[in-house]
């Protein structure tokens, strides 16, 4: 059993008020009032810019405007040196955005490292020293005043230990916002020159670039023999990677990569890496060499250091970055990442089953992650932060990130991505908190995710910030409470009391916000995010039918009166509303029996083919789900979680299901038409495979006893789906509610050869 996590803050000695960004140790002070800026005798653009961002910021925290001169020093007036003047020591090495403040003979020196100049510098002190923010786009910045005339700040060196700082969320993407964040982001979120730039990704290649470097309209013809070989045959396409083995791939790849180079020279970073998908080649050339490395890795890499070692004949500043992903995400055991090539670790092997998690409690991304490093990789983590099905779900991992990162430096990352909403900022809850959060703790490691989130509620939600602080906190204890107990592939959900206490301190908040329009949006965000997960839920009881669907009917007027039409990283909402109505509706009815649990689908997956809720008088919900025929994609999927808790473990339940069907053909008694199956994160999967009955109805539904489900558990990981079988003769299908009933509670015979599996 894991600890339970305690919220308690710990607050050290600041310089100004208590914030946890202000620096420890023995301050220094300067006069102001007869003080001037000195600059270089030929600054530089970033340095010129450090001295105008600090006369700015001086005048509104003391009411001073302080004068700015140029080299040589002026009389025997204290001086604040801003960059490389005579006045800095010679000997310190500051990286490329370290910074260093320092009191020498009464005077305060700024200065910075190579790429971003004194700004850092200037930056820490306004933000650490004296308190400035810079919390969100939609804010402006808080800056404290000061009745006194001198400059108190505590004199020290810094260097930030990750290359790559990018929290990579939509309110990160403002340019103003990361220049003063100090960030350093892969492609969204342009610094400006003046601050030092970021580092910069070539513009067509930064992932998922073999489709770049092979388009399959331009070699699928001529070339098929590029692409993988799967289950026999060329897989001619981008949902494929490429047959890494074939000898003609190389020499190509090279020129396009070196024209791209030629094309956008201050490309710092080229991206070589697979696809975003699956389908490895199978050719015997390429399973040899994954079968001796042990990974997809080996094939990739392989590939890679190819093209990156004649990269860095021709250009040695350049550097090759590939992803680890998917299955490639183990490394190899032998083939070493090139010098000049990083590889970008990918986290979905573990959150894509964990992400409520801490990330060395995975089996399997924490021992790769440690192999990269023992490999000698040079790696960057791009780590998955959010829900990228469901964006406004409520996503309480404060706790998980700050132990990530964490983990991240201690194992080597030279950078960090945290890739969360960032595709419609008015349906990322919390996402302007996370952000800041995440560009403080990138920065310096050592601050806590939790403790900056209380400093950035405190100043974001003005007089609602009480209530706001509750509402988080609220979440992360429903996170804590899970992760005490959690294992692999345990389920997070929300206990029955989170929702009402979460609208309750949700309405309080906009009581507080009353006649502040600015104030009510940033709340509504939040609102939206429990409104939605009610919605996700499903309809708790029969008795709140009308809440619940005037809950849906206030999530579309939201979504239009916000010009939103995407709720996830795959598109249009499309009728997913519509979808959940129906659900309800038909969950408000009378069930097979009154011990029968009805589970509600509450994940349609969008895919070529499309699943929709039609009219079906016959049945008593009013309502049926259409799926098409022809594919065997998991279009129709069930959290079991959802309704795990009304089952009793040890005890049988027959999934019962009526089902129409819409012929290509009329088949045989017995011919598999459609699968119910069970999957879980470890794999421990099953299926019942509804078949041709003997005898169909004249018209309207069969009703099918498919299988018995032993109750393994009351807190599943699994989930149900609902997929036509491979070949089966059916243009379409059409299913009533699946109800697991009571074996002791049936109605009628039950077949003697029905099969029976443990529901996980």
């Amino acid at each position: 059993m894991r600890f339970l996590f305690a919220f308690i803050l710990l607050y050290g000695v600041s310089v100004v008020g208590s914030s946890f960004l202000s620096p420890q140790g023995e301050t220094a002070e300067l006069a102001l009032e007869q003080a001037k800026i000195l600059l270089p005798q030929q600054p530089s653009e970033t340095e010129r810019k450090a001295a105008e961002l600090l006369v700015d910021y001086l005048h509104r925290i003391y009411d001073v405007t302080i004068p700015v001169c140029q080299e040589p020093a002026p009389g025997t007036a204290p001086v604040i040196s801003v960059g490389a003047t005579v006045l800095v020591p010679e000997d310190m090495d500051l990286g490329e955005v370290g910074y260093d403040i320092r009191e020498v003979n009464g005077n305060l020196i700024l200065t910075g490292g190579r790429r971003s100049g004194p700004t850092s510098a200037v930056l820490a002190l306004l933000e650490e020293d004296l308190g400035c923010r810079w919390l969100a786009r939609d804010m402006a910045p808080v800056v404290p005043k000061q009745e006194s005339k001198r400059l108190v700040f505590v004199p020290r060196s810094y260097v930030p230990p990750f290359e790559i700082r990018d929290p990579f969320f939509i309110e990160s993407f403002d340019s103003q916002w990361c220049a003063m964040n100090r960030t350093n982001p892969f492609i969204l979120g342009d610094i400006p020159a003046e601050f030092g730039g970021r580092i910069n990704f070539h513009s067509q290649y930064f992932c998922h670039t073999f489709k770049t470097l092979f388009p399959a309209k331009e070699f699928g013809e001529s070339h098929p023999e590029f692409f993988p070989l799967i289950d026999g045959k060329r897989r001619i396409g981008d949902d494929g990677q490429l047959c890494l083995s074939n000898p003609a791939l190389v020499p190509l790849a090279t020129t396009k990569v070196l024209a791209a180079i030629e094309a956008e020279p201050d490309a710092e970073l080229i991206g070589i890496s697979q696809n975003d998908c699956k389908n490895f080649c199978q050719c015997p050339a390429c399973a040899a060499i994954q079968e001796k490395e042990g990974s997809p890795a080996g094939p990739v890499l392989a590939f890679v250091n190819q093209i990156a070692d004649a990269v860095r004949v021709k250009y040695p500043d350049k550097k090759i970055v590939t992803l680890a992903y998917m299955e490639s995400f183990v490394p190899p055991k032998n083939i070493r990442p090139a010098e000049n090539v990083i590889i970008l670790l990918c986290t979905d092997a573990h959150t894509g089953a964990n992400p409520f998690l801490f990330v060395d409690e995975s089996s399997s991304f924490a021992p790769a992650m440690r192999g990269w490093r023992e490999l000698g990789a040079v790696f960057y983590i791009w780590d998955y932060v959010v829900d990228y099905l469901h964006y406004a779900r409520p996503y309480p991992n404060l706790h998980v990130m700050d132990h990530a990162i964490d983990f991240y430096l201690r194992n080597g990352a030279k950078g960090v991505m945290t890739q969360g909403g960032y595709t419609v900022a008015e349906c990322a809850p919390g996402g302007a908190l996370k952000a800041w959060c995440v560009a403080k703790k990138l920065w310096n490691p050592s601050l806590r995710l939790p403790e900056l989130a209380r400093e950035f509620i405190s100043l974001y939600y003005g007089d609602a910030a009480p209530e706001m602080q509750e509402f988080f906190d609220l979440q992360e204890r429903e996170w804590a409470v899970f992760h005490a107990n959690a294992e692999e592939g345990d389920v997070f959900f929300f206990s029955k009391d989170f929702l009402p206490q979460a609208r309750s301190l949700i309405a309080a908040a906009l009581v507080k916000a009353e006649g502040d329009g600015v104030l009510i949006r940033r709340i509504r965000i939040e609102e939206f995010s429990i409104r939605y997960q009610y919605a996700y839920d499903g309809l708790p009881s029969r008795g709140e039918l009308a809440d619940y669907l005037a809950n849906i009917d206030w999530l579309e007027q939201s979504m239009a009166e916000r010009q939103m039409t995407s709720l996830s990283e795959l598109g249009p909402v499309g009728n997913l509303f519509d979808q959940w109505r129906a659900h309800a509706q038909s969950a408000a009815q009378p069930a097979y029996s009154e011990n029968a649990i009805r589970p509600i689908p509450n994940t349609t997956v969008f895919s070529n083919f499309p699943v929709s809720t039609v009219e079906e008088p016959e049945l008593p919900e009013g309502s049926a789900l259409r799926q098409p025929g022809g594919n065997t994609d998991w279009t129709i999927q069930i959290t079991v979680a959802n309704f795990s808790s009304r089952l009793q473990p040890g005890h049988d339940y027959v999934a019962w299901m009526p089902v129409r069907f819409e012929f290509t053909e009329v088949p045989e008694p017995g011919t598999p038409l459609f699968v119910l199956g069970q999957h879980n994160p470890e794999k421990r999967g099953n299926a019942f495979i509804g078949k041709m009955p003997k005898v169909l109805p004249d018209r309207g539904y069969c009703q099918m006893p498919l299988g018995i489900y032993r109750a393994t558990t009351s807190r599943s990981s699994s989930i149900l789906f609902i997929t036509p079988y491979g070949g089966a003769p059916v243009k379409a299908f059409y299913y009533g509610a699946l109800q697991l009933i009571p074996v002791d509670k049936y109605r009628g015979e039950l077949p003697v050869d029905l099969p029976r599996e443990k529901l996980y």
